[in-house]
């Protein structure tokens, strides 16, 4: 009887700790990367409209984003870099007015960041070198 107690004792414990493996709880001192802004210097980023970052690159952009459903912004953290520093953004808005902008990079003239309309589509996204 008592090695029976035991071995569902040890069974609780063990499964105790491989639910705590799948919680998702973070060791003490570990780092949420989910939750930081991981818009690294030399990328254009985009995001949603609670300031979540969806996409970004060093590259063009190939695909169309989903519909920005409360807005959005995109975001220009490039280098300075003679041919493709500058980013060129287009897209349809929910009206069906197109979207064309340009945006400069960090510490060039103005602006680094755009306001992406409420339900608006961004449908490219390119570097170039001047606006």
């Amino acid at each position: 009887m008592v090695s029976t107690q035991r071995r569902i004792l040890g069974s609780a414990a063990a499964a105790l700790f491989a639910c705590s493996l799948f919680t998702g709880a973070a060791p003490a001192g570990a780092v949420d990367l989910s939750a930081q802004d991981t818009c690294l210097r030399g990328e254009v980023c985009v995001y949603n409209g609670n300031g979540t970052l969806i996409w970004s690159s060093q590259g063009n952009l190939d695909v169309v984003l989903p519909q920005f459903e409360g807005g959005g912004k995109i975001r220009n953290n490039g280098w300075p870099d003679p041919g493709k520093d500058h980013i060129r953004y287009q897209g349809v808005s929910f009206y069906g007015d197109e979207i064309d902008g340009c945006l400069h990079y960090p510490n060039d003239d103005e602006p680094t960041e755009a306001v992406i309309w409420n339900n608006a589509y961004i449908t490219k996204i390119t570097w170039i070198g001047a606006c």
